[in-house]
């Protein structure tokens, strides 16, 4: 008997695009148990096309549309998560696409053994154009879990298929922050069992496509903070779980200090001496050094200026 799946669709104003997510849900060679749509709180057609959408493709899964008022990503999730009665849950983005035998190869991993809570497919990336920008291999994710989530990114949602009763017990996905609700349910997900890849061709990550039809995009573009945010969610679980009992230092400091450096590079003066400092913390890099020098000195260097005006 296939291993029972249901397929949680979060979507919001991208009427056209979750379409072609959906057929690829669809054009599946092995059908899911169920599929659940949460629509949260579109302003556009993007229900009502869904609603269309299900109804004439009542033949390929059990299937239910939730309309729900705009709470993000996270909520809308969970709120999907309410109605999965499956051992297994895999929550697809609105714009990615899976190859036809993405369910079938997931299945086959999971049947090998009882002991899963996850496995992931690779990741391919595309522009507007269909052109590919990268191809992110996840084959390390089954040597060490919390290992290759902390040197990666927690964007594999649309690439994985989850142990439901897990997740729910590690309480869902946030609904306070608007992007990284993916990683604070990974890295606590990755201590809970073993995780395996799932070889064979990867799904389909769409950069800006919804965008460029004047559709929500991404949340990556869309919110601002990210990187900030990001390394704030890799520092407090590493502080919570005391770091050396997950990970070699050397490899949680290297990372933490590198995700701070990057999110100094992309804050306003104030905050970027606040991550640089923080970043210093964990490891101690000349360049970063440099930088938080750079900007204190251009600090006082105005400051001076507007006292000499």
């Amino acid at each position: 008997m296939p291993t029972e799946i249901t397929v949680v669709v979060p979507v919001y104003n991208r009427a056209q695009t979750v379409l072609e997510t959906l057929d690829s849900v669809a054009g599946q060679n092995s059908a899911p148990t169920g599929l659940i749509v949460v629509d949260d709180g579109s302003t556009d057609n993007s229900a009502d096309d869904v609603q269309a959408w299900l109804r004439a493709h009542a033949s390929v899964s059990q299937s239910l549309l939730i309309r729900s008022k705009n709470r993000g990503a996270g909520a809308a999730r969970n709120l999907g998560l309410q109605h999965v009665t499956t051992p297994w849950v895999a929550f697809l983005d609105s714009d990615d696409l899976w190859p036809a035998d993405f369910l079938a190869r997931a299945q086959q991993v999971l049947a090998s053994s009882s002991e899963l809570v996850a496995a992931t497919a690779d990741r391919r990336y595309i522009d507007t154009s269909g052109s590919t920008i990268s191809l992110s291999s996840t084959k390390g994710i089954a040597a060490n879990a919390i290992q290759w989530l902390f040197e990666n990114d927690g964007g594999i949602a649309s690439a994985s298929v989850m142990r439901t009763d897990v997740v729910r017990r590690l309480g869902g996905f946030s609904e306070v922050l608007p992007t990284g609700e993916d990683s604070i349910l990974f890295h606590p997900l990755s201590l809970a069992g073993p995780w395996r890849h799932i070889p064979g061709e990867p799904v389909t990550y769409r950069v800006g496509i919804a965008a460029s039809r004047g559709e929500f995009g991404n949340l990556t573009s869309v919110v601002s903070g990210n990187h900030r945010r990001w390394a704030q969610i890799y520092d407090d679980f590493i502080m919570r779980h005391g770091g050396s009992k997950l990970l070699p230092r050397s490899v949680y400091s290297r990372v933490l200090a590198r995700r701070w450096f990057v999110a100094g590079k992309y804050s306003c003066r104030e905050e970027a001496c606040y991550c640089l400092l923080r970043s210093l913390s964990w490891r101690f890099k000349t360049q970063t050094l440099w930088k938080l020098a750079r900007i204190y000195l251009g600090q006082r260097t105005a400051s001076s200026k507007s006292s000499a005006a």
